[in-house]
């Protein structure tokens, strides 16, 4: 394990290069006085490197702190939302500004890339989702939500859904029509995350209420299961590139990994932890269990029994 340090107040958001190079990280923004912060360091993105956990560079353009960022899929660009009201693409070679997208009359609060690169995706407090044409960089479509601001989106595999959380709960939208095609009536919370499985077959999403569920994209009224076991707020839900595997985090301090195997969900084991996690290419089956850690069999199961058993069906 690799402790990162260098940013004067805690971590808004974190992306880790495909190639598994580069980190980059984004600070929270505080309030006067807080800490050592400085106007500088509030506007920065700061570039990692993950082997050596020195500073390659500092990225400075953004009027207002940053508030995401993400790689495009094939790791040649780098998206930063920010506050300032625009969106930032960088050259992962050169380390430079290569467009910006915006302004536009409101913060951005997080930006995705279609899974094909050619497409990103903006949510911003006016409660409306903006995609870009990342190559030409203009804005294709608006997708307006009627509810509130969208604190987290993601794409599905195939690049026809996408999936976001606004005014905390879920919403799914069809990107070729323009149309959104399912709310989640669930109280999930602002900031909480999801993730598709790579087949695309299944979504999970964090909670404020400690849960993690995990819903059948093709029938989504009610979730295939609720997973038990955190205490605490959960931030954030990763699916393993292979789909086998689900991570989550939490405000309890804890990482948990679940098994995925023929709709069947399975606590597997229990790791210390730290707010965030990418998961991307990382091989879960090798992960080094640590002191705190309690190891679970795979046939216990942690289905919520008020929510429809998938083995019954």
């Amino acid at each position: 394990m690799r402790t990162i340090t260098g940013h004067a107040t805690g971590v808004q958001s974190l992306a880790i290069s495909p190639d598994g190079k580069l980190l980059v990280s984004c600070p929270v923004s505080s309030r006067k006085g807080h800490g050592r912060s400085t106007a500088t360091d509030q506007l920065s993105i700061t570039v990692w490197h993950v082997q050596t956990g020195d500073r390659v560079a500092t990225l400075e353009g953004h009027a207002a702190p940053a508030t995401w960022v993400t790689f495009s899929p094939g790791g040649e660009l780098l998206a930063s939302s920010s506050l300032d009201c625009t969106i930032r693409l960088w050259s992962s070679a050169s380390l430079t500004c290569v467009k910006v997208l915006g302004p536009i009359r409101a913060k951005v609060n997080c930006v995705a890339f279609s899974p094909n690169g050619t497409v990103i995706a903006s949510a911003s407090t006016d409660k409306v989702i903006r995609l870009w044409d990342v190559k030409i960089g203009n804005c294709l479509a608006t997708l307006k939500e009627s509810t509130g601001s969208v604190s987290f989106l993601t794409f599905s595999p195939d690049g026809n859904l996408a999936a976001c959380v606004p005014a905390e709960e879920i919403s799914l939208w069809n990107v070729e029509s323009n149309k959104q095609t399912a709310v989640l009536k669930v109280f999930i919370g602002f900031g909480a995350t999801l993730s598709f499985s790579s087949d695309g077959k299944l979504l999970a999403s964090g909670a404020c209420d400690a849960y993690v569920r995990v819903w059948d994209v093709r029938d989504i009224r009610l979730p295939l299961a609720r997973l038990r076991g955190h205490t605490g707020y959960v931030y954030t839900v990763v699916f393993s590139p292979d789909g086998k595997w689900l991570a989550s985090c939490s405000e309890d301090r804890t990482i948990r990994l679940w098994r995925v195997d023929q709709r069947r969900v399975s606590l597997y084991s229990v790791l210390g932890s730290s707010a965030t996690l990418d998961v991307a290419g990382v091989d879960v089956t090798k992960a080094q269990i640590g002191a705190e850690s309690r190891m679970f069999r795979f046939e216990d199961p942690i289905w919520d029994p008020v929510i429809r058993d998938p083995n019954t069906e």
